[in-house]
């Protein structure tokens, strides 16, 4: 138990500097210290930290050539219009506000996250909410609160690290996330509609259900034919389709491709194909080593931003501006995730994390709400889907062999609830706060809090704070119900 606790120190120290509003930077910088002197007294060599460190090197610069490419890209599409062009396609597609909110942050959002991953998503789908009526800090918690597919974000990029350190098929994997998942995307999206009554009306209950429905039932459909590395990009398409054929026929005439909506879509259309095509001619063996850096997210985002730069020529002086501009904002924000990143490579490489599961020694019964908590707590310390998926798939899997539970269905619960956990955390919040154009808002006085109904403040903690425990301990009930042990 001390052993454990002691472990533990690292995580509670990035905690408690998030509860009382510290900014996602010094938070990260603390916790990085707080692992390193943990690991260290814990008997840990400075070797392990330094293999840490450079296990957790390639990652991290990829992750920052990714998260930087997706400020660029945003900038340089808001100060040429693109952006605008792509909100005005949404208004033509949906008729009333609450379905074209939806389909923004649940379907182009979250399509984004899957491909890319990173949060890059959160950059690309905030700045639209905003165009299409949310004040910032609402645009950034409905963000958040639709990144229910976090698990597949980067091509699944998470779920295949979690499935190596724990021994289990990614496809077993990526389709009990995908069945584990329906709490999570019910709570999460109802929630989400609640906070999109400010921009006029939250979206109706038929598409809202036919969103959630389609959506789960893609997921887990295609996480059983094809793996968990195409199930998050296709599992939003066929949403935003099913929501467009019900409730957007009367739109049909309004929408139309013209050429700057074909100049604004272009660097997405880029990066999806791109990312797709080359993922695939790997996967069959057509893609020799030597081009391995094709199929790559930092690759194609750089192409992307190319595109939209060839786009926007006739203004480029403004569109290279807006980009420096988006970059400089961003700085503290990425090198935040950065820092987290390492912090959950480090737990794991220094044998900190097997010793937190010392916990659920015992557990009994109650061993999958020991599993989502833990989850809770990995995903707000790390704020990174592939850092938390490096942290506790290893120990939670033996742990769960070693209390007859079911190692497949405890990592599965882990998965789900530490990914979207990862949205609460500093490094999302500011990662959210800084593409609302607002990076300063998590440390004042109300922070990243916006009117609420009858003048109240909407924190986006609380809110998602508490949508988080709602959706976790509802996914450890259905695993506890399945299999109880």
């Amino acid at each position: 138990m001390m052993a454990a606790l002691i472990a533990s120190i690292p995580l509670i120290v990035i905690v408690a500097l998030f509860a009382v509003g510290a900014r996602s930077l010094p938070v990260a910088a603390a916790g990085t210290a707080a692992v390193v002197l943990t690991a260290i007294g814990s008997g840990s060599p400075p070797s392990t930290i330094l293999g840490a460190l450079l296990l957790a090197g390639p990652t991290a610069a990829g992750v920052v050539v990714v998260l930087c490419g997706g400020f660029v890209l945003t900038g340089m599409l808001s100060a040429s219009g693109g952006l605008a062009r792509i909100a005005r396609l949404f208004e033509e597609s949906a008729s009333d506000t609450g379905t074209r909110l939806l389909m923004i942050a649940s379907g182009f959002g979250v399509w984004i996250e899957s491909v890319v991953g990173f949060g890059v998503g959160l950059i690309v789908a905030i700045p639209l909410l905003v165009r299409a009526g949310l004040p910032p800090p609402r645009a950034t918690l409905v963000s958040l609160l639709t990144m229910a597919l976090v698990p597949w974000g980067a091509l699944g990029a998470g779920t295949l690290i979690a499935a190596d350190r724990a021994g289990l098929s990614a496809a077993a994997l990526g389709t009990a996330s995908a069945w584990l998942s329906l709490p999570l995307m019910v709570v999460s999206t109802a929630v989400a509609a609640w906070v999109c009554r400010s921009a006029g009306s939250p979206p109706r209950a038929l598409p809202l259900a036919l969103f959630v429905g389609v959506e789960w039932g893609a997921l887990v459909l295609a996480n059983t034919l094809l793996g968990p590395g195409a199930a998050g990009a296709i599992a939003p398409v066929a949403a935003v389709a099913a929501v467009a054929l019900v409730r957007g026929r009367r739109n049909a005439r309004r929408a139309s491709l013209d050429r700057p909506l074909a100049r604004a879509l272009a660097p997405f259309l880029t990066l999806m194909s791109g990312l797709i095509v080359t993922g695939a001619l790997r996967a069959s063996g057509a893609l020799p080593p030597a081009w391995a850096f094709l199929a790559s997210p930092q690759f194609w985002i750089i192409s992307s931003v190319a595109v939209a730069f060839a786009a926007a020529a006739t203004s480029g002086g403004p569109v290279l501006r807006a980009a420096g501009r988006a970059l400089r904002a961003s700085a503290s924000a990425v090198l935040a995730v950065v820092l987290f990143l390492f912090i959950g490579v480090a737990m794991s490489e220094s044998g900190l994390a097997a010793s937190i599961l010392g916990l659920a020694e015992g557990a009994g019964a109650t061993f999958p709400f020991v599993v989502v908590g833990i989850g809770m707590v990995a995903g707000v310390s790390v704020g990174s889907n592939v850092g938390a998926a490096a942290m506790f798939p290893g120990p939670v899997a033996a742990s769960a062999g070693g209390s007859a539970h079911d190692p497949l269905l405890s990592v599965a619960a882990y998965n789900v609830v530490a990914s979207f956990a990862t949205g609460l955390s500093a490094s999302r919040l500011g990662l959210g706060l800084a593409a609302a154009g607002d990076p300063g808002a998590e440390s004042d006085g109300e922070p990243a809090s916006a009117p609420g109904a009858g003048g109240r403040a909407l924190d986006i903690r609380s809110v998602f704070g508490v949508t988080l425990v709602v959706a976790a301990g509802l996914t450890g009930a259905l695993v506890a119900a399945i299999a109880p042990g």
